[in-house]
């Protein structure tokens, strides 16, 4: 008995996700790090790329790279960088920087939510997407992490591991779309046929 659905849709993955970082205690800071001086803005070097970044001014990428040389969240600056190098279809230098990223904070979600995002662009590497996708689910309760496990499964011809993919996603969606709870409906029902 074929366990092939009659269509196999592959509806968009979500996209990647920027860290947004973890605001550090600054009673702290002076413990572990020096001190992360003020850029003439008043923010700090990361606060000032993520605001360049989010207003998608050409000089992010220099300030991530000011965020890191500074020490200032750097895990999220290395994550936020791949971001935009993938954006720019460097993805040798994007998978390098969310490398970077879990070489400062192994169990940073975004690194590997990020890596799975990428190795599942490229054809004939979606085991390794699949292992950062579950690493980041163990990292944190989020439902694209769940949606984008279940299109890399199908893709794979696992069909059975995408229905639990999806029945979690659509557990913790606030509200799934309806293309997502179609899909699954017709996975369901083309695996009980």
């Amino acid at each position: 008995m074929d366990q092939t659905p009659k269509v196999l849709r592959l509806p968009t993955r979500k996209p990647p996700k920027r860290a947004r970082g973890r605001s550090a205690d600054p009673a702290q800071l002076g413990l572990f790090k020096p001190r992360i001086s003020r850029l003439s803005t008043g923010r700090a070097p990361y606060d000032e790329a993520l605001w360049l970044d989010e207003a998608k001014h050409a000089g992010a990428q220099e300030a991530y790279r000011r965020a890191i040389e500074a020490g200032d969240r750097v895990a999220d600056a290395w994550c936020n960088l791949g971001i935009l190098a993938g954006d720019d279809g460097d993805r040798a230098f994007a998978r390098a920087c969310f490398t970077q990223a879990l070489v400062h904070e192994p169990a940073h979600f975004e690194a590997h939510y990020n890596l799975g995002h990428l190795y599942d662009e490229e054809e004939g590497t979606l085991h390794p997407a699949l292992v950062h996708y579950r690493i980041a689910a163990s990292l944190r309760d989020d439902p694209d992490v769940h949606y984008n496990t279940a299109l890399a499964l199908m893709k794979l011809r696992d069909f059975r591991g995408a229905v639990s993919s999806l029945e979690e996603f659509c557990g913790m969606a606030l509200s799934p779309s309806q293309e997502a709870i179609s899909l699954l409906d017709e996975l369901k029902e083309d695996l009980s046929a």
